[in-house]
């Protein structure tokens, strides 16, 4: 019994999720091609905000200590964008990757500097082969509300 190979996929998003990522450079932003879904995780901690203003009284307010996406596409074979998340995993050393990603969950997301920490084995979907991506928030992240306007993106 033969096989043959899986064609690669064309289509930008299949299932019509809501989940969409951008590489950003300065004021382009790419959309990574067959975005399935994006998670993103946030750690919080809590920010001592004690200041000489404040006559010594101790304020704590919530904070973001950092941000988890995890990221999951389909496979298109040769795709510059998905052969930059896998160049930077990589990399010697930590490689970040300024992104933008907007959660299938909710809407909102969260744009700023990421490494990725680990590639998942691929795995076969209805859609055609897939592959999770995880990245950590790396400085500052600006949080993205939830909005029902698409982006502007090029690709």
């Amino acid at each position: 019994m033969s096989t043959s190979p899986i064609a690669p996929i064309q289509v930008r998003n299949p299932l019509g999720h809501n989940a969409r990522a951008f590489v950003v450079s300065g004021s382009t932003k790419t959309k990574v091609p067959c975005v399935q879904s994006v998670s993103i995780t946030r750690q919080a901690e809590t920010v001592d905000l004690t200041t000489w203003d404040s006559g010594g009284w101790k304020k704590n307010v919530p904070g973001t200590k950092s941000m988890t996406v995890e990221m999951t596409i389909l496979k298109v074979e040769g795709d510059a964008i998905q052969r930059y998340f896998y160049d930077a995993w990589r990399a010697d050393a930590p490689s970040t990757i300024a992104c933008e990603f907007i959660s299938s969950e909710n809407g909102e997301g969260a744009n700023g500097l990421w490494c990725v920490t680990n590639i998942g084995d691929e795995f076969a979907t209805n859609e055609g082969i897939a592959v999770k991506i995880s990245l950590e928030s790396y400085g500052e992240i600006e949080e993205i509300e939830a909005s029902a306007a698409p982006a502007s993106y090029e690709g």
